[in-house]
C-alpha cells in the first residue's frame, strides 16, 4: 500500500506500508469493537492477578522480540545498551500506567510506530519518513477513538489519543536507536 504527501514545493513523496503495518492498523481498528469485553471476561475469569499476568507476559513477548531484532548487532555495544534502556524504560513506564487498556494501547501503537517508522524511513531513519510514521500513528489513534465515539459501549478519550501517541512516538525512537550507525 502507498500513500502520497506533498511537500512544502508541492514534491509528492511516497511510502510503502507493509502487509504488517497494514495488518497492525487494522488489528487497532478491530479490536476496538471487542477489547473491552475481552478485558472484562479475562478479568472475571481469572481476576486481576490473571489480568496482569497476561499482560506481562505481552510485555516480555515484546522484550523479548526486540531482543531477536537486536541479536547480531552487538548485544553489548553502546548503541544497544541505549537500544535497551530506552526499550525497558517504555515498558516499565506503560507497566505503571493503572489501566489495563492503555498499557496495551502503548504496545499496541509501539508496534505499529516501529513498523511505520520502518515502512517509510528504511535504514535510513529518513526524517520526513520519521515524521510521517508519528502523523499516522495520531491518525489511526484519532481514527480509533471515533469509532469508539459511535460504539455504545465505548467513549471518545482524549487521553487515549495522548496514549496512542505517545506509543507511536516510543516505537519509532526505539526504531532510531535500533538503525542509529545507519542515520
Amino acid at each position: 500500500m502507498a500513500i502520497s504527501i506533498a511537500d512544502e514545493v508541492g514534491v509528492y513523496m511516497r511510502f510503502h506500508m507493509s502487509k504488517f503495518t497494514v495488518f497492525m492498523i487494522f488489528f487497532i481498528m478491530v479490536s476496538t469493537l471487542f477489547m473491552n469485553q475481552t478485558a472484562k471476561f479475562i478479568e472475571k475469569s481469572w481476576g486481576k492477578e490473571g489480568e496482569e499476568a497476561i499482560l506481562g507476559m505481552l510485555f516480555i513477548v515484546v522484550f523479548v522480540l526486540a531482543v531477536m531484532a537486536r541479536s547480531g548487532k552487538g548485544l553489548f555495544a553502546l548503541q544497544s545498551v541505549f537500544f535497551f534502556i530506552f526499550l525497558f524504560l517504555g515498558l516499565v513506564l506503560a507497566w505503571r500506567i493503572k489501566n489495563p487498556a492503555e498499557r496495551v494501547h502503548i504496545i499496541e501503537y509501539g508496534i505499529l510506530g516501529w513498523s511505520a517508522a520502518h515502512d517509510f524511513s528504511g535504514a535510513r531513519c529518513a526524517g520526513k519518513g520519521l515524521l510521517a510514521a508519528c502523523i499516522m500513528g495520531l491518525i489511526v489513534g484519532f481514527a480509533d477513538e471515533l469509532i469508539q465515539m459511535a460504539l455504545p459501549y465505548r467513549v471518545f478519550d482524549t487521553r487515549d489519543i495522548f496514549f496512542n501517541g505517545l506509543g507511536t512516538l516510543w516505537g519509532v525512537a526505539v526504531f532510531v536507536l535500533h538503525v542509529l550507525k545507519r542515520c
